[in-house]
């Protein structure tokens, strides 16, 4: 379970966890049989981070006069929104498209919390992805530090 799930007011329900962990839809007892939809979250924070960065850093933002903490603190931000809008729809569709085990109802606050702790999370990635990618850039290789 995530940091983020500890922290009064930010947790989802612990139905919405086993649900987006792959519990069986109809029977529970079944165990774990669907896709982890965490995983596929990281895999869009780690893509979506790996587009922006990859364009601040070699693309069109690698130039003169883009090198500011400013379009680098944007960046980081429209990640992150844009990791929230897709937490939340995943959350809110599972809640919403029937496909759901009775036994374990959820409602539209715990995609928003699933969707703020992916927000939160996309953050130091955006950080770590930061390290990895500005050593090669010619104008950005100072930023954010």
């Amino acid at each position: 379970m995530p940091f983020f799930y500890y922290i009064p007011g930010l947790r989802p329900s612990n139905n919405l966890e086993q649900h987006l962990m792959g519990i069986d839809r109809v029977e529970i007892t079944n165990g774990y049989t669907h896709p982890n939809e965490f995983l596929y979250m990281a895999l869009w924070i780690v893509g979506l981070n790996l587009v922006a960065f990859g364009n601040y850093y070699y693309g069109f933002f690698n130039r003169p006069g883009a090198n500011k903490k400013s379009w680098w603190v944007i960046h980081v931000l429209v990640v992150a929104a844009l990791i929230y809008l897709i937490a939340f729809l995943k959350g809110y569709n599972m809640a919403h498209s029937g496909n759901i085990n009775a036994a374990m109802p959820f409602s539209e606050s715990d995609s928003h919390a699933f969707a703020f702790e992916s927000a939160l999370l996309s953050v130091p990635a955006s950080l770590i992805l930061t390290f990895i990618l500005k050593w090669g850039s010619r104008n950005n290789r100072y930023v954010p530090l």
